[in-house]
């Protein structure tokens, strides 16, 4: 594909305008996640069952990641820390770019670490759930509640939320 002058937006046929728009998301994508699989690799390379485990998105390079983590010690108790985008979880909004599950298991248990990373946008506001199950009940422990302003990632409060789905 030959580099489109943006200048002459408004001329280019609409098929070369979506398919532009998909390559230029898969290579974003792309990149994004070979950047951010290795923070993630990194994260559950140190990670056992941790009581205490805090997972936050960040940004790098215009692009939101979102990084998730559920630690089990059975079939039926675990903890989790996932993100959620306007009451939807992070890997359900359509615009990500990439969405990516790394599964481990160690003496302990079983780790899930998942990254969603997405476009970066002024004035989305996140929730980072952290969750913990134990036989059939699933509690929210903490939510912490960010907006991107200024292309920051800012804390704004905190609010219990109940989702009854998770990973």
């Amino acid at each position: 594909m030959d580099i489109v002058n943006l200048a002459k937006v408004d001329e280019i046929p609409q098929e070369e305008l979506v398919r532009a728009i998909n390559v230029l998301k898969g290579e974003l994508g792309q990149r994004a996640l070979e950047e951010g699989l290795v923070k993630i690799k990194e994260t559950t390379n140190n990670i056992s069952y941790n009581p205490n485990l805090k997972i936050t998105p960040y940004i790098v390079d215009g692009l939101l990641y979102c990084p998730g983590i559920k630690t089990s010690r059975s079939s039926l108790a675990h903890k989790c820390t996932f993100i959620s985008i306007g009451n939807k979880w992070c890997w359900e909004n359509d615009n990500k770019l990439k969405d990516e599950m790394i599964f481990t298991q160690n003496e302990v248990g079983k780790t899930v670490n998942s990254l969603t990373i997405l476009p970066l946008e002024e004035g989305t506001i996140l929730d980072v759930v952290h969750c913990k199950a134990s036989g059939a009940e699933h509690k929210v422990i903490n939510v912490q509640t960010f907006e991107i302003i200024d292309n920051v990632l800012v804390v704004v409060k905190s609010r219990k939320i109940n989702f009854s789905t998770h990973r």
